[in-house]
């Protein structure tokens, strides 16, 4: 198992709706076990993969970046912009 796991939601569209975001957001969990995405992952192991936490997102929106990074000293996620940081709160406040 990697230390590290990148992955990307990306889509067609050039400006997906609000609401196809909001969905892709509704599926999405703090941790992710990699056998639940891919089933290649863990076939034939007798242990459990190891979940991975997420602990950061860049988002791509109308031509704007932006990210919501988890902040350890703060216990909560924090949205970062051109000019500003600020705390969010927790996942469901991320989403």
């Amino acid at each position: 198992t990697p230390p590290i796991f990148a992955f990307v939601v990306a889509w067609v569209e050039d400006c997906a709706s609000k609401e196809h975001l909001s969905d892709i957001a509704d599926g999405l969990a703090p941790q992710i076990r990699l056998n639940k995405v891919y089933r290649a992952v863990g076939a034939g192991q007798k242990q459990k993969p190891t979940p991975y936490q997420i602990v950061g997102m860049i988002c791509f929106y109308g031509r704007h970046y932006t990210s919501f990074f988890y902040n350890q000293q703060l216990q909560k996620w924090v949205f970062i912009d051109d000019s500003s940081v600020r705390p969010v709160g927790d996942w469901s406040d991320v989403k």
